[in-house]
């Protein structure tokens, strides 16, 4: 009985063989449309507004190059993304993407540095290499996101990197004009950061 089943499934299967294959063609293409709809392979985002709220929300990162640093009361960095796909065809995106560095506070010599490295360059996390370097200090964390694991594993790492570069004497941590206050206020702020968690 079972084999007779089968036997018929699969004389229906030969008879109609060329509508399976377009049947089954038709589904891997509307799967692949969907996929790629849904990663945007092709599209460049010139303002945030541009990118999917599922992007930020899978925190999914994004390329481009730096196109120019600006400095006001916070300093924004200017990038230009590129697609997944066919980036080297698009023009540039002007003004490009706004970018805030968050939880830094950077010294004039890291915006000097910003200027001067970044520039067309594409780097994955310019404010861990600003720490590092001790051309920045962590600031103290933003309250609104220490709900977000990704952002308290980011603040994290930015305050074990502060601290190497004060154990280096690197940067601002070199001077000794730095104020003797600005150390101890940062002092309490780690301690505070970790009884807090």
């Amino acid at each position: 009985m079972e084999k007779n089943w089968l036997d018929k499934f699969s004389l229906i299967v030969e008879e109609n063989k060329r509508k399976f294959q377009y049947g089954l063609f038709a589904f891997s293409l509307s799967g692949l449309l969907y996929a790629l709809k849904s990663v945007h392979p092709f599209k460049k985002f010139q303002h945030a507004k541009d990118i999917p709220k599922s992007f930020v929300e899978r925190k999914v990162k994004l390329n481009g190059s730096v196109l120019n640093i600006e400095v006001n009361s916070n300093v924004i960095v200017r990038v230009d993304h590129n697609p997944i796909f066919w980036s080297h065809f698009r023009r540039k995106s002007i003004p490009g993407l706004a970018i805030d560095i968050s939880s830094i506070n950077i010294s004039e010599t890291g915006i000097s540095w910003l200027q001067y490295t970044l520039q067309g360059q594409t780097r994955k996390n310019v404010a861990h290499e600003l720490v590092s370097l001790g051309l920045a200090t962590v600031d103290k964390i933003n309250f609104a996101l220490e709900n977000d694991k990704f952002y308290l594993k980011y603040y994290q790492s930015l305050l074990k990197l502060e601290e190497k570069a004060e154990k280096k004497h690197i940067g601002v941590w070199s001077s000794t004009e730095y104020s003797t206050i600005v150390k101890i206020k940062n002092i309490l702020r780690y301690i505070f950061y970790k009884l807090k968690w």
